[in-house]
């Protein structure tokens, strides 16, 4: 379940650690800066794409705040963890190699080699 105030809260606690703005935020999430701004003041929120992939690149470049990233996932309403690709409602069926390029595409990580030359 949605916990706007705790969402917002842990929001402004990884902000604040990692010296990000509103717009880097954004930028992590794929989110524009008023839509940021809106989630920070319990407003909306945040959607599922957005809140995973902060989450996950805030864990990539910032593990230091693991902990308050589960918890932020936790707040939004979403769980604890960066879903694997066949969690993800819509896509079609593939092989682990084509869902590990396209988890790279949505959450930013680096794409397997092979699946980068397309084999």
């Amino acid at each position: 379940m949605h916990n706007p105030r705790r969402f917002a809260a842990l929001l402004r606690d990884i902000q604040a650690c990692a010296g990000l703005s509103q717009e880097s935020i954004g930028r992590l999430a794929g989110a524009n800066r008023s839509t940021v701004n809106r989630w920070m003041r319990g407003k909306q929120q945040p959607q599922y794409l957005h809140v995973s992939r902060l989450a996950a690149r805030l864990r990539r470049e910032h593990p230091e705040l693991d902990d308050l990233v589960g918890e932020l996932l936790t707040a939004a309403g979403y769980g604890t963890q960066v879903p694997d690709a066949a969690e993800i409602p819509g896509l079609p069926p593939m092989t682990a190699e084509e869902r590990r390029a396209v988890l790279a595409l949505l959450y930013g990580m680096r794409a397997p080699e092979s699946a980068q030359r397309g084999a």
